[in-house]
Order: structure tokens, then sequence, then C-alpha cells
């Protein structure tokens, strides 16, 4: 273990049960990296984490905080009837589908009947969606998002979110380690994401389709939504490959070897493929209302995501740019450590309230 700076002792025999759906590490998603990167640099600072799927089980009794992810699926929460018992944060990763609350009530209990997810509790199946949400809104201690637009978003949807506190996201150990030398020049055009319609593969597909220039994209369909994946495959040109969701090494090489990476998503809570893209020396193209605008916008080139020239004009631009080096040095000073350092005092400070 290594050693810990001083005003972390207090915490050392801290344990927190960090609380994320079941499909987690079945369907990996920046949350998968949210949840898993974080708890390992919380060990590291000497406090103790579980990592509970929803439906695991589990005895709040235990933890001394619950630490509670993506406020968009409350079922998940919700099926430890003890959660209220102790001090709750919230990450919230709140993205409004526009389905509605009856909509995403339905979908919850749709999941859980085709076995794509554990079906939500009794409370969640009789008080529903909104009153669920509300629930956790009105009891929870903290909210904790990646960006100011995410918090605006969120108080859009609940003004009685408080207080809430931004913690930035940050990039995989490896992906700050020295650059090889590079063996040959950069070329092509990467997209990492599930494809679904949010993250808006197709309209890299249409301003890039004939071109010559190769286009990767790396992910998998999501599970609620395969025809978007086949659509995009229907629609792909001869210069667009496809490849499964990555481990992070595989991804690593990926960013390592192509010239520009585009985020076209309509909204992200951030986008953590744009701060890996630039710490590795990929050009970015990156959507305006993704979260990651916020605090790299000034390294990328910024477009509208539904304007597909714009898009296309956009990826010109980068791929015949020199590569960029502002934009890696910047993206490396965001790393996992950083944002449990900043949770850690969190804790700290709700816990003393009781101490």
């Amino acid at each position: 273990m290594p050693c810990r700076p001083s005003h972390f002792l207090y915490l050392s025999r801290m344990k927190i049960a960090f609380i994320a759906r079941s499909t987690l590490l079945k369907q990996p998603g920046g949350d998968t990296q949210q949840v898993t990167e974080t708890a390992r640099e919380l060990e590291r600072l000497g406090i103790d984490v579980d990592i509970i799927l929803s439906g695991q089980r589990m005895r709040v009794a235990e933890y001394d905080l619950l630490h509670f992810f993506n406020l968009g699926r409350p079922a998940d929460l919700l099926r430890y009837p003890a959660w209220k018992s102790k001090p709750t944060f919230v990450s919230t990763i709140w993205v409004d589908y526009g389905s509605g609350s009856k909509g995403e009530w339905m979908k919850a209990i749709g999941r859980g009947l085709i076995g794509n997810d554990k079906l939500p509790p009794l409370h969640y199946i009789l008080q529903g969606h909104e009153k669920s949400l509300a629930e956790i809104v009105d009891h929870a201690d903290l909210f904790i998002t990646t960006t100011q637009l995410e918090i605006d978003k969120l108080k859009a949807s609940f003004p009685k979110a408080d207080p809430t506190y931004i913690v930035h996201p940050g990039i995989n150990r490896d992906f700050t380690e020295p650059l090889p030398p590079e063996k040959e020049e950069r070329s092509g055009i990467l997209c990492v994401g599930r494809f679904e319609p949010l993250k808006n593969q197709l309209a890299v597909i249409e301003a890039t389709r004939g071109w010559d220039e190769p286009v990767t994209f790396v992910g998998n369909a999501a599970s609620n939504n395969p025809s978007y994946y086949k659509k995009c495959r229907a629609e792909a040109g001869s210069n667009h490959s496809f490849r499964p969701h990555s481990s992070m090494h595989a991804l690593q090489m990926l960013y390592r070897s192509h010239k520009v990476v585009v985020v076209p998503s309509h909204f992200e809570t951030f986008g953590l493929t744009a701060l890996e893209g630039l710490s590795q020396g990929c050009n970015l193209v990156l959507s305006s209302t993704t979260g990651a605008a916020e605090v790299v916008g000034e390294h990328a080139r910024l477009f509208v995501s539904k304007n597909s020239d714009e898009l296309s004009v956009a990826i010109r631009e980068q791929l015949d740019a020199n590569s960029q080096t502002e934009g890696k040095k910047f993206a490396r000073q965001f790393s996992w450590e950083s944002a449990a350092e900043k949770l850690v005092e969190l804790y700290q400070t709700r816990l003393s309230v009781n101490s």
C-alpha cells in the first residue's frame, strides 16, 4: 500500500459501497470506467470500496456511506430499502432520453422481463419512475456531476437536487505514459462508443461515406436498441469498419495509430473518449453538446451534432491539420487519482458532521 497523505488518515478504515447497474461489466460504457477506476484509486488511498451491482446482496449497515451511480436508474438503489439509513452520494450521470416517466418505467420493467437486467423492485413498480426519482433526490446528501453542463441539465429536471459538486473524470494510468516514437504517419478516423441514437454514429457514416480515408468504429450494439447498430452497418460504405468493445490496451493502440477521434454525440454527460484521444495525440472533432466540450473545447474542433455538413468539414480540417501537442498535455492533467482525492474530501466532510 502506498503512503497516504496525512489528511486522509481519518478515513483509513472507512468503508464505501458503490452501487451501480447490474449490467455494468456485461455491457460496458463510460460509467464502467468511472466506477471501476474510481474504486481502484480510492483503494490506493486506503478506503475500502465494494462495487455492488444492483441485485447483489448487500448489508447496508456494514458501510459508512453509499455512493450510487446513475440517477436515471432509481430502481437500482431502491431495491435496498435501508439505503436512507446511511449518508448517500449520487453520481448523477444524468441524461434525459425524452421518453417520459412512463416510458422509462416501462423500459425498466421490460429490461427485467426479457433478462437484460434485474427486474425492478416492487416498490419502484408500484410508485412509478417519477416518484422514485423524487425519492432519491429528496433523500440524497450530495449530487456529483462531471461538468457544469450536467448540473444545468440536472437542475432543469430536479430543482431540489442540492448540493451539487463537480468532479471531472480522468484517464487510465497507462494513458499518461510517454508515447513511443511514431514509426509511421498517423491516418484514419476513430469513433468509440456503444451504438445508440444518442451517440450519433450514423452522422459520421453519412459525413464520410465514399472517402478514401478509413473510419473505424469501436463499440457494441446497445442491448435495448440493436436496430440502430444494424442501420449503421447497412448505411456504411467500403471505408467504414466495425470492431466490438475493446480492452483499454487495445483501445490505446487504436488511438495511437489514428489521426482524428470523433465524438459526435447529441449529448454526453462528459465523453471520456475525448480525453483519451487527446491524451494519445489525436486531433479531436467534438460535438458542442457534450460535457467534454466545456472542458477540452479549446483543444478540439467543435461542431453542431445535427449538422452533418459541418461535421464533414470539421473532420477534413482535423485530418489536414498537424497533430496536436497542447491538447495531449492538457488531457493528461485529468486523472482518476485526482477524482478520488476530491471524493475523499467530500466523504470526509459529510461524515465529520456525524462524528
